[in-house]
């Protein structure tokens, strides 16, 4: 405390200035356990509007956020987001951050279908998966916690009895299992919509990789390709065709030329057969495919 006149410091029981001899206001002192006492309140109310909008498990989250006030982070972790966040967001109420995960994973599937990863893109599990787990394990809680601060202070604007406040908050938050049936629709829809956009189909690629020809029966189409050809794709073509249509794409040496050459594999419903094959852009005959898969199962 400091004198009002002069400024100089104050002992907390002094009632005269002891260097002007100004005698000194007793109310401060009042005033001062007063506006103590108005925070105090203000807090508890504060904690009253949390606990009506978090509702269940309010202990445990109100542990982590005093616990990361206190280590002055925002990281604290959450096992429940990092194996179930899309899932426990709409538990919560949290639609836009479901909404905002399942874009990330759209934008993973981009990723890796520039990168023609279609292996990895048609299990769902890749490179992105586990670190993209983690930032929402690491920072689910405190995703919580400002998603519960913006609504308390949005009932702090627009109400001003405390208990319509509560009764606002209590309907807004706590936890509502048809959001995770929400949440879940959200994931199909994203799901849906990465097949159209990214269509995979690894599922015929690799029918048509690990199997064989009759007359080379030890030995997958696959590895022989390996072996004979340079700058190998594999890819599905959606066509017009009844039955699905594989291509392969690769380069062979001729007279120390590169040549492109395209096979088109015909797949049924218990087989599959090469259908046409182009040397150099130019269609070759069925009895010239045979001499080229003998040239390319038998060469050394």
């Amino acid at each position: 405390m400091y004198c009002d006149k002069c400024g100089s410091p104050l002992g907390e029981d002094a009632s005269i200035c002891s260097k002007c001899g100004k005698e000194l206001n007793k109310d401060h002192s009042a005033n001062k356990e007063m506006d103590d006492i108005d925070t105090a309140r203000a807090i508890d109310l504060e904690e009253e509007l949390r606990i009506s909008f978090v509702h269940k498990n309010v202990d445990y989250y109100q542990q982590k956020w005093d616990k990361m006030k206190q280590l002055n982070k925002t990281i604290s972790w959450n096992w429940v987001t990092f194996f179930f966040a899309p899932f426990w967001f709409g538990y919560r109420k949290m639609y836009v951050h479901v909404a905002g995960i399942a874009l990330v994973y759209f934008l993973m599937d981009l990723v890796l279908f520039l990168m023609d990863d279609m292996i990895s893109l048609n299990s769902g599990v890749n490179f992105f998966t586990i670190p993209f787990a983690t930032v929402l394990g690491l920072y689910g809680n405190d995703l919580y916690l400002k998603h519960t601060n913006r609504f308390i202070d949005k009932a702090n604007i627009h109400l001003t009895n405390h208990e319509q406040k509560m009764t606002w908050l209590k309907r807004k938050g706590g936890t509502s299992w048809l959001g995770v049936f929400i949440a879940a629709a959200i994931l199909i829809i994203y799901t849906i919509i990465s097949m159209i956009v990214f269509p995979t189909n690894t599922d015929q690629i690799s029918y048509v990789k690990d199997g064989a020809f009759y007359d080379y029966p030890s030995q997958t189409i696959g590895e022989g390709f390996e072996h004979y050809f340079d700058e190998r794709e594999w890819e599905y073509i959606s066509n017009d065709n009844p039955n699905d249509v594989v291509r392969f794409s690769g380069l062979v040496t001729l007279d120390s030329e590169d040549i492109p050459v395209t096979m088109d594999f015909l797949l049924t419903d218990d087989s599959f057969e090469i259908n046409t094959v182009t040397i150099d852009e130019e269609l070759i005959s069925d009895e010239e495919i045979n001499k080229f898969i003998d040239t390319i199962f038998t060469e050394e």
